[in-house]
């Protein structure tokens, strides 16, 4: 009894403790876990073959064996439209007796130029055949007929008669409503005149052939000189991503030409003092130089930034071949121009031959050029690609606002034979730059990364690949930036490193199966109560 005794008075008095704790604290309530968990963030996970880094470069091409070569061609045309003018003749007086019967005199159309059939061109102010009839003193009727000045409507000889007193009577024809005939090439307005008059005397008349433009002629026009004109052409080689400037090896010789082209004209056409003068991305320029005369018996001469080109007469188009021995077309087309500026002055029948012109005709001037990309970089290339990577679910909007850190990653493979360096950067959608990724992943040493070109052999072809990883951490100043991420832009300046590469003369080649691999991306470390 006496041990029962005892357990009891233990057990109350825990009791009683117990009781006075309780009694004495406040119980707050429950509260569930919280935790960090991972997600990812991807940005660019991709495999771009050469195919896909030049889909934007249209003249790049592929032969059947996979090697990439550049075909491109540049165009300038220009018409003749007005341009083809001749001076005219006069004024002129010419004296008759008042009494004349019908008489034939030949009266001068253009000092230079003889024709066989001449058509005129509509002008403002037109070209003019003008008949001033001076007063004699007495009153006189003078007629005359133009025998091969026709109209066009009729088909008839133009036929003017006048009476003429005390004042001058002035006739005036627009020669656009009339064509000239000829049997043979002929300089001369071919009039027949005839005087009348009750008084004995000498009556007089003026003549003038204005300055007048050429529809059609044919026959022997004397040289016609079009003027210098100058042409800016955007994009001669195409709408190319790439600038900068590279070291071609050669072009394809049968590929590679200027061509002087017409479609309808036989007389000898003659561009003179061309200029080409190309300026790339970054505004550097660079005069493309050819042979001087490059003519039949021409001397030789060395290559000139002002040459000459003939297309000869009869010829609808003449192909003169440009290669490394008689230009820079390396040097200009390494260049990459994002635009030409052409000047030249053309001139037509300088030789003082016989045959048409059509006004509706144009000379064109085409430059094509094919080359292998067989190639170094003199100055470092630069190609942009850029990822449109908006986060617009709101659960990901969530992620980011709760995230504590996100750890980033670049992961690059090149199988392409060019180093490079490369900058990643994030935009917003008024291309306000949110940060650069590619700084954060160096440290804040550097805004890019490398990455070293492949491999090649002695002939210049990539023969392995090269695999770079970089990480860097975004912690809270930058995470809240990613909310107005737009867009992820990469920049890729590109060089060639003569001391890495084996072939002989520095230079690399492109082929089909050449690739870059590209995966970059964040894992987004945030908490999450559930």
């Amino acid at each position: 009894m006496k041990k029962n005794t005892v357990a009891f008075k233990i057990a109350g008095a825990v009791f009683l403790i117990l009781a006075a704790m309780i009694g004495g604290c406040e119980i707050n309530p429950l509260s569930p876990p919280s935790w960090f968990i991972n997600a990812n963030l991807p940005i660019i996970n991709k495999t771009y073959t050469i195919l896909d880094l030049l889909e934007d470069e249209p003249n790049i091409f592929f032969t059947n064996e996979g090697n990439a070569y550049f075909n491109s061609e540049s165009t300038t045309s220009q018409k003749f439209a007005k341009d083809l003018t001749q001076n005219g003749f006069g004024p002129t007086d010419v004296f008759l007796p008042s009494n004349l019967g019908d008489s034939s005199l030949g009266l001068t159309l253009d000092d230079s130029t003889f024709i066989t059939r001449l058509d005129f061109e509509p002008t403002s102010p037109p070209g003019e055949l003008i008949l001033t009839f001076n007063p004699s003193g007495f009153q006189y009727t003078i007629s005359i007929t133009v025998e091969n000045l026709f109209s066009i409507s009729s088909g008839l000889p133009f036929t003017v008669s006048r009476t003429v007193n005390g004042s001058a009577l002035t006739e005036r024809i627009d020669l656009a409503n009339y064509r000239i005939t000829n049997p043979v090439p002929s300089n001369k307005l071919n009039f027949r005149i005839g005087v009348s008059s009750g008084f004995p005397g000498v009556v007089s008349f003026n003549y003038q052939v204005t300055r007048f433009a050429i529809k059609y002629a044919s026959g022997r026009i004397k040289p016609e000189n079009l003027g210098a004109k100058d042409t800016t052409i955007d994009k001669p080689f195409g709408d190319n991503n790439v600038k900068g400037a590279l070291n071609l090896a050669s072009v394809n010789e049968p590929k590679t030409y200027l061509v002087v082209k017409r479609t309808k004209s036989n007389y000898q056409v003659d561009v003179k003092d061309i200029q080409l003068r190309g300026e790339n991305f970054f505004g550097r320029p660079v005069y493309f130089k050819y042979l001087k005369y490059d003519t039949v018996g021409a001397p030789t001469q060395p290559i000139d930034s002002v040459f000459n080109l003939r297309l000869p007469k009869g010829q609808d188009s003449a192909v003169y071949y440009v290669n490394p021995r008689n230009s820079n077309v390396l040097q200009f087309v390494g260049n990459i121009p994002k635009k030409v500026m052409l000047t030249r002055t053309t001139i037509i029948n300088q030789n003082f031959d016989i045959g048409e012109i059509d006004n509706t005709d144009s000379i064109t001037v085409y430059f094509t050029v094919e080359l292998p990309l067989h190639f170094s970089i003199l100055e470092p290339t630069t190609y942009n690609d850029t990822i449109d990577n908006k986060i617009t679910l709101l659960s990901d909007r969530e992620k980011i606002k709760k995230a504590r850190r996100v750890d980033a990653e670049m992961h690059l493979t090149n199988g392409i034979p060019l180093l490079a360096y490369v900058k990643c950067y994030v935009v917003d959608s008024l291309d306000n730059v949110l940060f650069d990724l590619t700084t954060i992943m160096n440290n804040q040493t550097s805004d890019t990364v490398e990455l070293p070109g492949a491999p090649v052999d002695v002939n210049g072809f990539v023969n392995n690949t090269t695999f770079r990883v970089y990480t860097g951490v975004l912690d809270s100043n930058y995470i809240n930036l990613l909310l107005d991420m737009d867009r992820v832009i990469f920049r890729y300046r590109l060089y060639t490193d003569p001391n890495i590469i084996p072939a002989p003369d520095g230079r690399v080649r492109i082929r089909a199966t050449d690739y870059l691999r590209n995966a970059t991306f964040g894992t987004i470390n945030y908490k999450i109560v559930p």
